[in-house]
């Protein structure tokens, strides 16, 4: 049997407490089975996500997937190395270390797949942090086997700057959404910290000088963590939220009475698609007469808020004196959000004239770059 060279060993890991027997045995492998399931759960769950998808494919959510199904990957060879490797009857043993940095080999692969994708959603052309993750997640691929340095301490390396990219990645793409789940993503940014302070406490160099007792911590703050992480994908309708910018084609703002007023077309080609050229008619000038069939039909005072058009659909939003509608790809709940904040805008802007509006345009020439402002990151 491969042995570890004794001067790879620090003094307090030559009389290993490993595999962890006693009093925390059995609530160690309960807390590490939940983390497994989680993890698990999460990794299916976008997988699935990322399958049913029927349009343009966000291969994040794919990315999301590998990273946790990694991540219990990471979970099981842990749990296979500190419950039951054979080291206390043979301290000096190979096998328990090949456990740990199949785990930390394992978990790279996943962070290197996500840094990759992240790289390139946020346009960062030359995958600098891909490449030191590459260069790193090799050195410890060969580690494994030749015993160059602590794979801990490159394990450590490798998680730098792969932390240091998914918090990038995760404030510019929840900046397009911070509207409404502002509590979400800070929840996830407390979930991070948490998440990395209990995977500290589950090394071996804190476990060795503390006892078991630290990585009970470590596993409960590690649940904490992946918790509030998943707050930011739980609290979304769909993680296509993080595109709404992609999924607009353009802005109506219409009086009460669905007179136009003013529009901002987001994507320059729309108008000169033979099957929109009548849709500016059709919601400004029948869109009393829509709202009235609507109301008919179902013996009902409310008004019309999503409308399928063709392969779109028209969100729309009411005031006091306007009518906003927006044409997506998809009915996401931002643009809601964001259309009750241009009418609530533009009716105090306008206060003074809208009571009495008599179809004059002329006070409305600012109103299309308004609406650019609203709708633009």
């Amino acid at each position: 049997m491969l042995q570890i060279p004794i001067e790879r060993i620090p003094p307090l890991l030559r009389e290993s407490i490993f595999p962890i027997e006693g009093l925390f045995r059995e609530p160690l492998l309960i807390l590490e089975g939940i983390i497994f399931l989680l993890t698990l759960q999460y990794g299916i769950l976008f997988f699935y996500r990322f399958i049913k998808e029927e349009r343009e494919k966000n291969y994040m959510i794919r990315a999301w997937g590998i990273f946790f199904l990694t991540y219990t990957g990471n979970v099981i060879f842990f749990m296979i190395s500190d419950f039951f490797s054979p080291l206390s009857y043979a301290p000096l043993s190979y096998v328990r270390q090949i456990y740990i940095d199949f785990g930390y080999v394992t978990l790279g692969l996943g962070a290197l797949f996500f840094s990759y994708n992240a790289e390139r959603e946020i346009q960062q052309k030359n995958h600098i942090f891909s490449i030191i993750l590459t260069i790193l997640l090799c050195l410890l691929i060969v580690d494994t086997f030749a015993l160059i340095v602590s794979p801990e301490t490159l394990a450590v390396l490798t998680n730098l700057p792969f932390v240091l990219l998914l918090i990038i990645y995760i404030i510019k793409f929840t900046s397009k959404i911070k509207e409404k789940w502002r509590l979400n993503i800070y929840g996830f940014l407390v979930g991070i910290c948490i998440w990395i302070s209990g995977y500290f406490l589950i090394t071996d160099i804190v476990v060795e000088s503390f006892g078991p007792f630290a990585r009970f911590i470590g596993d409960f703050l590690i649940i904490i963590g992946i918790s509030l992480i998943s707050l930011l994908f739980v609290g979304l309708p769909s993680l296509t939220e993080f595109e709404w910018p992609k999924k607009m084609k353009k802005v109506f703002l219409m009086y009460k009475s669905g007179e136009y007023i003013a529009d901002y077309n987001f994507q320059k080609d729309l108008t000169g698609i033979e099957e929109f050229k009548d849709l500016p008619k059709l919601i400004a000038g029948g869109l009393t007469g829509i709202n009235q069939l609507i109301a008919e039909i179902v013996q009902s005072k409310q008004k019309l808020r999503i409308m399928d058009y063709k392969d779109v659909k028209i969100i729309f939003q009411y005031g006091n004196y306007l009518i906003a509608a927006i044409i997506v790809d998809e009915a996401l709940d931002i643009y809601k959000t964001k259309l009750k904040k241009l009418i609530d805008y533009l009716e105090t802007l306008y206060e003074t004239y809208l009571p009495t509006w008599d179809g004059n345009l002329t006070q409305f020439q600012i109103v299309k770059p308004i609406i650019k402002r609203f709708f633009t990151l």
